[in-house]
């Protein structure tokens, strides 16, 4: 989870910098109002749909230079002086057990980070709220104008629509209210012309048909949210800055009458005083009263609205070409020397077998873990994470392996047999192993190769595979597939429950071509919470039964494939042939 954090942050970065430079540079060549409106209001909030999208995207039209993110591999074995060169000694029973750390334990990287973004994060919300609680608190006086010449000339801008009207004396600009609020000054709003009000009643409108408190509060949310990017800061001024240029140009499409607009601005300059960012007021000190007033004096058709098929152009065009072509960084795990790696965001795997010493157990409970397919590496996702094998027999001593997280989350390691702690060796190694796959203890070979390496990690779905065990017919050169696997546990906390029954399947190892004269036949059932789906392949048919529902041909037969792949080991052209006869 933290990687693909740290991944969507990066890409956020990236893709939020690209669409906040391009649209400032092109704003300067762009005369509409409302076309720069638009363009600032998908600068401030595009970058989140395009990292989002890119991130769930299985398939990339293009892939970037980026650089995937890496997260440096820990020693398989935490041992003091031991280097990365000794651990082959792990596969010959040299390596000595390393002790657990003392009750200190320092801070993971990954939170801090969390932390202190949390911390910074808080200081703008409380910024924020603060503004927020200092507005209502001067707004308290306002009372509510229900009858007179103000509430008429309102009432005739507005039409159907319900607003509020309320004047205060505390203030000296009018306000656009979430909640279709006008707040008038009381001490300034009497001096005005019939004219000069009507153009800020006009303005202050505009501001709630185009529900710019909103928009400013949403930006204010994202800036605080979202303050490790800076460019935020400028596109939430810049999406202000058009907003007014846009009212006053709807007072005046509304009026008609220029001058007192213009007049209108020139007296309430006098007046101005700072006022919170996230409310959208006809004259403050953040807005640039000698532009607007050129601009509203100015010959020429105000700016109107654009239609919903042009912003819709506007949004999607830039965002589908970031989505696709933009870098962006996607999380990995580190790939174990089979290709084969298993996360475990919480995972419990029973494994039953009659082995050399009778009926045999194992058990492996997991949680917020990685682990290789060959066992060369650990890693935890967070302090609370573990690692644990129980391996029982009729005849033999009950076998425990244990793997946390110690300093820095670096995986500690002990083993014990019968109670009694014994060094980390490849019987311990072949344990692990068989806890999240299919194949006997004793079946599972290591080499010198099963080590760790500090590469790029690439996540997979935890697998269990089951050892195929060819037995050639010489007469006809096929190969026999017999298999019988079950296994009991959860997935992201659902039950799961997996059968699969492969009697005397024989094929052609080279072509995967099935003999379906002589093959038996296979039966796989998997139970995931109510879902049930079955497949069952007998006289050289396949028969599907369950819950298959919404899915198409090529969607069954990639489940199937994968199925089969996961906890198997059977031969790649022969399981391509199963898929081939999914109906």
């Amino acid at each position: 989870m933290s990687a693909m954090i740290m991944s969507w942050v990066v890409t956020y970065l990236m893709h939020s910098t690209l669409l906040i430079a391009a649209v400032w540079m092109g704003a300067r060549f762009v005369r509409s109002a409302a076309v720069r409106d638009a363009l600032w209001k998908l600068a401030l909030t595009g970058a989140i749909v395009t990292s989002s999208l890119q991130l769930a995207m299985p398939v990339r039209l293009w892939k970037p230079a980026a650089p995937p993110l890496v997260v440096a591999a820990q020693p398989v074995v935490t041992t003091p002086g031991m280097t990365p060169e000794a651990t082959p000694e792990m596969t010959t029973g040299n390596v000595e057990t390393a002790k657990a750390p003392e009750q200190r334990r320092e801070i993971p990287p990954q939170s801090l980070a969390i932390f202190v973004w949390s911390a910074i994060a808080a200081i703008f919300f409380a910024r924020l709220l603060y503004g927020r609680q200092r507005l209502l608190a001067i707004l308290r006086d306002r009372r509510e104008i229900v009858t007179g010449r103000d509430r008429a000339l309102l009432d005739e801008l507005a039409g159907p629509r319900m607003v509020r009207l309320t004047e205060s004396p505390s203030i000296h600009s009018p306000l656009a209210m979430v909640g279709w609020e006008v707040v008038v000054p009381g001490g300034i709003f009497p001096r005005l012309t019939d004219e000069q009000r009507r153009t800020i009643l006009a303005h202050e409108l505009a501001h709630l048909v185009r529900r710019d408190p909103l928009w400013l509060a949403a930006a204010e949310v994202l800036k605080a949210l979202l303050f490790f990017q800076p460019l935020n800061f400028l596109a939430a001024a810049k999406m202000k800055e058009t907003a007014e240029f846009l009212c006053d140009d709807a007072a005046v499409l509304q009026t008609g009458d220029r001058q007192a607009l213009a007049e209108t601005l020139a007296e309430l300059a006098s007046h101005v005083v700072p006022m919170p960012t996230s409310v959208a007021a006809m004259a403050e000190g953040g807005s640039n009263l000698i532009v607007r007033v050129t601009r509203v004096l100015r010959a020429g058709v105000p700016d109107l609205p654009l239609r919903k098929r042009m912003r819709l152009a506007i949004a999607l065009v830039p965002l589908a070409i970031v989505a696709i072509l933009a870098p962006g960084v996607a999380p990995a795990l580190i790939p174990s020397l089979d290709g084969t790696a298993n996360h475990f965001a919480e995972g419990n795997l029973v494994h039953t077998y009659q082995g050399k010493d009778g009926f045999t157990k194992i058990v492996m409970d997991a949680k917020n873990v990685a682990i290789a397919g060959d066992g060369s590496w650990v890693r935890f996702d967070n302090g609370a994470g573990f690692f644990r094998v129980r391996y029982t027999s009729e005849r033999g001593a009950e076998r425990r392996v244990d793997v946390l997280p110690g300093t820095n989350l670096a995986p500690v390691y002990r083993y014990s047999v019968g109670g009694i702690e014994r060094p980390w060796s490849a019987e311990a190694m072949r344990l692990m192993i068989a806890a999240f796959s299919s194949k006997e203890l004793e079946e599972i070979k290591l080499t010198d190769s099963a080590r760790p390496k500090p590469e790029k990690r690439q996540e997979a779905k935890p697998q269990a595979r089951l050892e195929v065990r060819p037995e050639a017919r010489p007469e006809k050169k096929l190969s026999r597939w017999d298999a019988t696997i079950e296994e009991e546990g959860t997935r992201d906390g659902v039950p799961l429950h997996f059968r699969l029954d492969i009697d005397s399947i024989y094929y052609d190892r080279a072509t995967g071509a099935i003999d379906l004269q002589q093959s038996g036949s296979l039966f796989a059932e998997e139970t995931l919470g109510d879902r049930v789906r079955t497949i069952e392949m007998k006289d050289g048919a396949v028969k599907l039964s369950g819950d298959w529902s919404g899915m198409s041909r090529a969607e069954r037969q990639q489940w199937v494939g994968n199925l089969l792949r996961r906890h198997t080991t059977g031969d790649a052209p022969v399981v391509r042939a199963i898929q081939k006869m999914v109906p």
